[in-house]
């Protein structure tokens, strides 16, 4: 046994000092066709080697996210434990590679040390799928993720690729817009479920959220030959100004007063409706909302909300209704209104193919 974990030993320094487990394991079959070394030694140096290749995995990862971190962990460990499966069965694999080398006739070389070296990761794979679930909440326990959920997509090594780097921070950009109009929509629809649930932030997490995506979004370098990432930045950018105007909307708490018309019932249905489409468009199952769509109802409020500001200074002014009772309610519908507005533009500059052409029209 401690012949075996020298081996298994030597086998990983191999690959650190190669970088390169391919090579351990070609430099292993030479050797082993050559006659320098025994079956039964190659196949222990084959299981450091595969081991080995958990160092470069932990270097690399030094300083990056906690998912590049995640899988480097369930590299290792899988890798790991997958070794030490093998090194336990190496008796029993000897006996086996023997008999079938035997049964033809040629003592085992350097194609059995390939097909050990197939087999024993088969069996490692075969020994986790069924845990896969488990093991990933396992991970997921031991490096628990320090960034907001909301930016976890963000990571500066990623600025050395704008593109990449656009497509993290839109990401982002997406899931402060889907946790801000399920709050939105609840305060709106306050009788109502939140868009069929879904986590949801308040006015400061957004706010705090933002401006970290609008920090990265600044840093993303844009070189010549970069132009199609910067019309994608600047539709982040229009998303981005869309998404602060909507977090600091006075809608808490949505209380009409006794100066609200009919009109106003229709305004927050219509806000409502706007909501529910924007969060559908921005949810991966939402290609079938057309922006046109919410464009319209966005129109349709901001028309209700002109008539009720009508109807409320009118009747005002003829000493109908109470002055800062309508003051009250004229900043309520305005602000309904704007919600509505930014809504739609925060859909129809986040949808995917919209980010992807870099462009979306004017505000």
């Amino acid at each position: 046994l401690f012949g075996y974990l020298l081996l298994l030993l030597i086998g990983a320094a191999m690959t650190v000092v190669m970088q390169s487990s391919s090579a351990a394991v070609a430099t292993t079959l030479a050797a082993l066709h050559a006659g320098a070394i025994g079956f039964g030694q190659a196949m222990p140096l084959v299981i450091g080697q595969a081991i080995g290749t958990t160092v470069t995995a932990a270097i690399a990862v030094i300083g990056a996210t906690t998912a590049a971190k995640r899988t480097a962990l369930a590299h290792i460990l899988f890798n790991a434990a997958t070794g030490g499966i093998a090194l336990l069965m190496l008796p029993l694999y000897i006996y086996v590679f023997g008999k079938v080398e035997a049964s033809l006739g040629e003592p085992p070389g350097a194609v059995s040390l390939a097909a050990f070296h197939t087999l024993f990761i088969a069996v490692g794979v075969l020994v986790f799928l069924p845990f896969a679930g488990q093991f990933a909440r396992f991970i997921e326990r031991l490096l628990p993720e320090k960034k907001s959920a909301v930016t976890r997509y963000l990571d500066a090594s990623l600025l050395l690729m704008p593109s990449v780097a656009a497509e993290a921070a839109r990401n982002s950009l997406r899931e402060v817009a889907l946790r801000l109009m399920r709050a939105l929509l609840h305060t709106v629809r306050p009788e109502g479920p939140s868009a069929g649930g879904g986590e949801i932030l308040d006015k400061a997490e957004a706010l705090r959220a933002m401006e970290g995506i609008r920090s990265f979004l600044g840093g993303i370098p844009l070189s010549p030959g970069e132009e199609r990432t910067g019309e994608v930045r600047i539709a982040l950018f229009h998303a981005l100004d869309h998404l602060t105007q909507l977090a600091n909307l006075p809608l808490e708490p949505l209380s009409a007063g006794p100066t609200a018309g009919p009109a106003f019932r229709s305004i927050t249905e219509g806000v409502g409706k706007v909501l529910a489409g924007a969060l559908s468009a921005l949810e991966e199952e939402g290609a079938s909302v057309r922006m046109e769509n919410l464009e319209t109802l966005s129109r349709e409020v901001a028309a209700l909300r002109r008539g009720e500001r009508l109807r409320l200074l009118g009747e005002t002014g003829g000493g109908k209704l109470d002055a800062e009772g309508t003051l009250r309610m004229l900043d309520l519908i305005r602000a309904l209104d704007s919600a509505a507005y930014h809504a739609w533009r925060t859909a129809f500059y986040l949808r995917s193919e919209k980010v992807a052409d870099g462009k979306g029209g004017g505000d």
